[in-house]
């Protein structure tokens, strides 16, 4: 996740619950991520006196009770005002007899970390405000006493921390509860392709005011060997790569769009197809966002990528050359360059008389 304004200064894990440190200037802030999120940041702050804080849950308006929650907090006790609720609750003997039950999961989940049944308490929270409807959640009060614990030390510069921690790298992070549990993509890895997307679509920007064949030619082919090696090539790319590109690698999702494009159109490897990937990015194949195929197949833009290709495999070219067409009536130069040991159609520029 991004979190603007603030760097990551820490990522630890704390009884295999989550705790994200962030810094800026001299401040410290203290989130979780994943599931827990909404229960550890709840009950953090309720470790320390503070200040009184405001919420509204819908018509409902609470004022100046952190101190009240803090107190219930410490002492264990029931707390619930028809906005918030929450327990520290013992395990019951039908507790364990209900199977599939969200507690029943917190208790397996702490044998399976432990090695034995727990005979500790529970916190349970239901902060019904804020969005956090229905998302009520238990853990242990051990764990939330080590995460407390733990950012206590942090606030005071100790990083020795206890065996429950384990601190984790960005990738590491990124394969438990980012984007790469789903698509296996880590950050490294993509910050090194947004880079090498980036050189190639500089070449690009403002029209192509940079573009020159033989320029572009090394950059176009670093990319596709990356794009290759990491399984990003030739191959229907699932939404959740995209969703995961959006945003944070602007250029690589661009690249990887219009390359899977260009995969689909020609229906062969990209390497053996006569149309090379600059022609996809002067003239994307699908230039307001997705179509369907059928819509695309008979509109003028097909027509001059197929008229182009015919041009070009027709002239049987030994060493790229700029060749001419026409088609509706209008003038075409055909820009030609190599590209992994072929010569390809790079790009179409209609002649204005």
């Amino acid at each position: 996740m991004e979190y603007p304004g603030w760097k990551i200064y820490l990522r630890l894990l704390i009884d295999d619950y989550p705790l994200v440190v962030l810094a800026k200037d001299n401040e410290l802030r203290f989130i979780s991520e994943g599931y827990y999120q909404n229960i550890i940041e709840f009950l953090l702050p309720l470790a320390e006196p503070g200040e009184d804080f405001v919420f509204e849950s819908g018509s409902t308006r609470v004022e100046s009770i952190h101190n009240q929650l803090h107190q219930a907090f410490v002492s264990g006790q029931e707390f619930g005002n028809g906005v918030i609720y929450f327990q520290l609750r013992s395990i019951l003997g039908h507790d364990v007899a209900i199977e599939g039950a969200e507690f029943q999961q917190e208790i397996e989940r702490y044998q399976q970390r432990t090695g034995y049944p727990p005979t500790e308490p529970f916190w349970y929270v239901s902060p019904n405000f804020a969005g956090w409807d229905g998302c009520g959640h238990y853990i242990p009060q051990s764990s939330i006493n080590k995460i407390i614990q733990v950012t206590q030390q942090i606030k005071a510069g100790e990083l020795n921390f206890p065996l429950c921690v384990q601190l984790f790298s960005e990738d590491e992070w990124d394969l438990r509860f980012g984007w790469a549990e789903v698509t296996g993509f880590v950050p490294s890895v993509l910050r090194k392709l947004e880079t090498i997307a980036a050189d190639y679509m500089q070449f690009f920007a403002n029209q192509g005011h940079l573009y020159q064949p033989n320029l572009v030619e090394p950059c176009r082919t670093k990319l596709l060997q990356e794009l290759d090696a990491v399984g990003l090539l030739n191959c229907e790319i699932p939404e959740s790569v995209y969703s995961q590109l959006m945003g944070t690698y602007p250029h690589l999702r661009r690249c990887v769009d219009e390359a899977e494009f260009l995969w689909m159109v020609g229906d062969m490897p990209i390497q053996e197809f006569d149309l090379s990937l600059d022609w996809m990015v002067f003239d994307p194949l699908y230039p307001v966002g997705i179509m369907d195929d059928v819509e695309f197949r008979d509109t003028p833009l097909e027509s001059l990528r197929e008229r182009a290709l015919a041009t070009f495999r027709t002239a049987q070219l030994e060493q790229p050359e700029t060749l001419r067409m026409e088609i509706h009536g209008n003038q075409y130069q055909l820009i030609t360059g190599w590209e992994g040991g072929r010569i390809k159609l790079l790009n179409s520029i209609e002649l204005i008389s």
